[in-house]
C-alpha cells in the first residue's frame, strides 16, 4: 500500500504542473503582463520535460534532476531578483549563485545521489531565506494596497512554501535513504511532490491575479 504513495504523489504532482502550464500559455503573454510572468511557460516546460524523461529513462534520473536543479537556482534567483528591490538582497542571490554553481562543477565529475540529495537542501534554504524576505518587504511596503490580489506575493509564497518543504522532506529522506530504508525514504519524499502541488496552485492564483504586478 504504502509503495504506491509514491508514485500517485507524482502524477498527480504532474498532472496539476500540466494544468499550470495550460493556464500558463492562456494568461502570461497577455500585453499587461510583466517579463517575469511571460516566463513562467518556460519553466512549466522544463519542469514536465525532466519529468518526462526520467519516467521513461529511469537510470537518467540523477543527472537530469541535477541539470534540472542547475536551471531551477537559476530561474528563481532571477525570477525573485526582479521583483525585489534590496540591492543588497540582490547582490546576495548573485553570490550564492557563483557559489552553488563552483560547487556543482567541482563535483561534476563525481555526480552521486547522495551529492545530489544535499544540494537541493542548500539550494532549499537559500530560496527560503530571499521569498521570505521578499515577502517581509513586501508586507511593509506601501505600495502594496491589495495584498492577495497580487501576483507577485503568490509566486513568493509558492517559492518560499516548496524550497522550505523541500528543506525538511529532504533531510528526513537522506536520513532514512543513508539507513537503506528506500521504502520509507520514498513515501517521505512523497511529500515533496504535494509541496510541489501547492506551490503550482499557488503560480495558478499569481497567473489569475488581474492588473496588479510588482
Amino acid at each position: 500500500m504504502l509503495s504506491g504513495v509514491y508514485p500517485l504523489s507524482k502524477e498527480l504532482g504532474i498532472a496539476v504542473l500540466f494544468i499550470l502550464f495550460l493556464f500558463s500559455l492562456g494568461y502570461c503573454f497577455r500585453k499587461d503582463r510583466p517579463v517575469y510572468m511571460k516566463t513562467i511557460p518556460v519553466y512549466t516546460t522544463v519542469n514536465l520535460l525532466s519529468d518526462l524523461l526520467v519516467f521513461l529513462r529511469p537510470k537518467w534520473q540523477v543527472p537530469v534532476y541535477t541539470l534540472y536543479t542547475f536551471f531551477e537556482v537559476i530561474y528563481f534567483s532571477w525570477f525573485l531578483s526582479r521583483i525585489i528591490t534590496n540591492k543588497p538582497i540582490r547582490l546576495s542571490i548573485l553570490l550564492f549563485d557563483i557559489i552553488f554553481f563552483l560547487m556543482m562543477l567541482l563535483a561534476g565529475l563525481d555526480i552521486n545521489p547522495g551529492f545530489y540529495r544535499w544540494l537541493i537542501v542548500i539550494e532549499g534554504a537559500m530560496m527560503s531565506v530571499v521569498s521570505a524576505v521578499y515577502l517581509i518587504e513586501m508586507t511593509v511596503s506601501l505600495r502594496i494596497i491589495k495584498l492577495f490580489e497580487n501576483a507577485a506575493f503568490w509566486m513568493a509564497i509558492g517559492i518560499l512554501f516548496y524550497f522550505f518543504c523541500l528543506i525538511a522532506i529532504n533531510w528526513v529522506y537522506n536520513h532514512y535513504w543513508d539507513e537503506h530504508q528506500f521504502q520509507t525514504a520514498n513515501l517521505v519524499y512523497s511529500f515533496n511532490n504535494y509541496a510541489l502541488i501547492f506551490s503550482s496552485v499557488c503560480f495558478i492564483k499569481a497567473i489569475l491575479c488581474r492588473n496588479n504586478f510588482q
